[in-house]
């Protein structure tokens, strides 16, 4: 046997062990069935490509070319509906829509297997191993050759909308996808050309669909099967590079055929020169690629212009600088410092996570001339921070605005991105989470941002990611730490206080004897009043704090609880402080009473001790649909966006001189601990307002 026969054989059987791979893992998915579906269609074309070319007779290799050609129906009917849900987001609407087009394929593949026995699809030729397509036949080709033209825009579409990561997952599959496609689309083409079918072509198809299944099995070795999503917008139709090289392709078939026709070649001259022109005509097609032209780029500004930057200097220096600084704040500070220097900018910023209020926020920035803002603010949530999530690289702005699919999110976030004047956003990985963003504003000399100075800035963010989050991981284990501490303090400080009680009760004993003697009274006054002072702070800022909160839950009626607090604080004898009470009738929720009084009781006192010089504090409370919801709101001095985003809720951290800081942690935990929720606004001299929300249905 021919050695060159078996490539039909080998496909087949590829295709047959990559289907039920498919099968065995898709667990009862629609996407893997119909994954499947198209990978059986294709091998049944091959097992009938294979039979024809080693049958010994006309009659036998007609029986499987006939074979094939049932199997070759079915494909585009199943490679098309697998092309609009390959990695698509939106592929249920893709498939609504193409609904009637789909219904059509099925239609004309009915009508074609109609003819299936008869001559006017394909009859034998004299020489032996060819077979002549008749009328029917070519109407066929023609429709098959139109419908791998649809897959291959499909796929091309998906591709070309995808990014970051979602790209490198789906790359390698569509490759192979298009390798033996596009094989297809060459011997259709050649088919449709002479009118004749020769089965010995076919195995050209079958070395592609080899060839594919290599880049497919590998795609499967790295990422596993497809779990990535892709929306595709109507811009899709609007500029497609397959309808533009099938339609180039074509037409320079069609036009070197008549020409060799008209200049009496020899057919094996012919077709040897229009497979040196098709390995040509791809070669330029992939030099012309987007991405084979950044490659070259970045090849010649390494290979020529070495000048520029030496990575490995640049990435000894950048864990120089972070390995020499400990703390949050001083690798934010030595990060932006490297990046400013090495790639000369303008301004650079790096935001950073609140986790509490669920935003990024500029940590720390850097201009030449005048400040950066720091009223930007990235919703955790917000469509640009998903989509840069899930981009993964050096983000350059203008980008998203020239892109029609993008174009929406920039208009988003257009707001921030003039604040922060950033050319380049980098995204800040670290354990698949992003922790922050590099924002790298213009260059003094204004040209834009080259191929190197984004691989640069790709490569300090991968090391930046990493050294954030172990600081930030490092500063929560330090609070942590100081919390033990504290627990054992607190311990010693009791101690004290038993020994101040000591003091008292011996005052107590003495005054016995000594009551009517005005010195001892004088004395014993003061030594009471310090006493008591002291006893009060101390139990007040420490004796509160439990390793692990002991929760009693009752069915509470939280405007009580907030009167019973009003009560204890004494605000309405306060001087100068108006107070404001629109306590509504809400449904009662179940609670501690006694630890959300103590919440109540610190946010009022803090609002108290926040306008020394009097003021209004208004408390209004009302149900919110499963929450109740209280507001405290002060016209004290209110917080900075500042502390509020780095310190507002961690434990020792105060805006008070003798505050020890951890009044308001106390709060949150309290509420987090009912499964409620704490929110802050404040301005700097306008005030503060507290909102709590408590769950009315709480599971326990």
């Amino acid at each position: 046997m021919n050695p060159y026969n078996l490539a039909p054989l080998i496909s087949f059987i590829f295709l047959l062990a990559g289907g039920f791979y498919v099968i065995k893992k898709g667990r009862g998915q629609v996407f893997n069935w119909l994954f499947a579906l198209a990978i059986f269609s294709l091998a049944a074309m091959e097992l009938g490509n294979f039979m024809a070319l080693i049958s010994a007779s006309n009659a036998r290799a007609l029986f499987w070319q006939r074979w094939a050609f049932v199997s070759a129906a079915f494909l585009p009917l199943t490679w098309v509906v697998f092309s609009l849900i390959f990695a698509r987001e939106n592929y249920r609407l893709l498939l609504k829509k193409w609904l009637w087009y789909l219904a059509l394929i099925l239609f004309i593949t009915l009508g074609f297997l109609f003819f299936l026995g008869h001559k006017s699809l394909l009859r034998p030729a004299e020489e032996q191993s060819r077979f002549i397509l008749g009328p029917v036949g070519r109407y066929f080709l023609n429709f098959f050759l139109l419908n791998l033209v649809l897959v291959l825009l499909n796929f091309e579409n998906t591709l070309r909308f995808s990014f970051g990561k979602q790209r490198s997952r789906i790359k390698w599959m569509i490759r192979g996808f298009s390798i033996y496609l596009w094989s297809y689309v060459v011997l259709s083409s050649l088919a449709l050309l002479f009118s004749y079918i020769d089965p010995r072509f076919t195995a050209l198809g079958s070395l592609a669909i080899i060839s594919g299944f290599f880049f497919c099995a590998y795609s499967v070795y790295r990422y596993g099967l497809v779990d990535v999503d892709v929306y595709i917008g109507r811009q899709a139709v609007y500029a497609s590079a397959t309808i533009t090289i099938v339609g180039f392709y074509l037409l320079l078939v069609g036009l070197v055929t008549k020409i060799a026709m008209f200049w009496g070649l020899n057919l094996k001259s012919f077709l040897s020169f229009l497979f040196a022109f098709f390995v040509f005509f791809i070669f330029i097609c992939l030099v012309f690629s987007g991405g084979l032209k950044e490659r070259l780029r970045l090849f010649i500004d390494r290979a020529i212009y070495k000048g520029k930057y030496d990575y490995r200097k640049e990435w000894a220096q950048i864990s120089r600088k972070i390995s020499s600084e400990f703390g949050l704040e001083a690798i934010v500070s030595a990060i932006i410092q490297v990046v400013a220097e090495d790639i000369n900018l303008k301004r650079v910023s790096i935001l950073l996570l609140n986790k509490e209020r669920g935003y990024f926020y500029v940590a720390m920035a850097k201009a030449i001339n005048g400040e950066v803002s720091k009223n930007v603010q990235f919703g955790r949530d917000s469509e640009f921070v998903d989509w840069l999530i899930r981009y993964a690289d050096p983000l350059v702005i203008k980008m998203l605005a020239d892109k029609p699919d993008t174009l929406k999110i920039f208009e988003s976030e257009k707001k921030n991105f003039e604040e922060l004047k950033a050319e380049v956003i980098v995204p800040l990985m670290a354990k698949q989470h992003l922790v922050g963003m590099l924002c790298a504003g213009e260059k003094p000399s204004g040209e834009p941002f080259a191929g190197e100075d984004l691989e640069l800035l790709k490569r300090i963010a991968e090391q930046t990611g990493i050294a954030i989050l172990n600081a930030q991981l490092s500063e929560e284990l330090m609070v942590s730490k100081e919390m033990e501490s504290l627990y054992k303090v607190s311990s010693f400080l009791i101690h004290d206080l038993k020994n101040f009680s000591s003091v008292l009760s011996m005052v107590a004993h003495n005054a016995r004897e000594n009551f009517d003697k005005p010195e001892f009274r004088r004395d014993a006054l003061t030594t009471i009043s310090n006493t008591v002072l002291r006893m009060n702070n101390l139990m007040q800022k420490l004796s509160i704090l439990p390793k692990e909160l002991e929760l009693k839950f009752s069915l509470t009626d939280l405007n009580y609880t907030m009167s019973q607090a009003l009560t204890k604080s004494r605000v309405e004898d306060a001087s100068g402080i108006r107070l404001i009470k629109e306590l509504n009738v809400i449904s009662r929720v179940t609670a501690d009473s006694e630890y959300i009084e103590k919440v109540f009781l610190n946010l009022i006192l803090n609002a108290i001790e926040a306008m020394p010089q009097g003021g209004e504090i208004k408390i209004s409370s009302r149900d919110d649909e499963k929450f109740v919801e209280f507001s405290l709101r002060d016209t004290g001095c209110g917080m900075s966006n500042e502390f509020m985003d780095k310190h507002l809720f961690k434990p020792f951290q105060s805006t008070k001189n003798k505050g020890l800081g951890i009044g308001l942690f106390q709060c949150k935990t309290i509420i987090e601990a009912h499964k409620g929720k704490t929110d802050v606004q404040s301005k700097v001299g306008e005030g503060t307002t507290f909102i709590l929300r408590l769950p009315i249905n709480r599971d326990r």
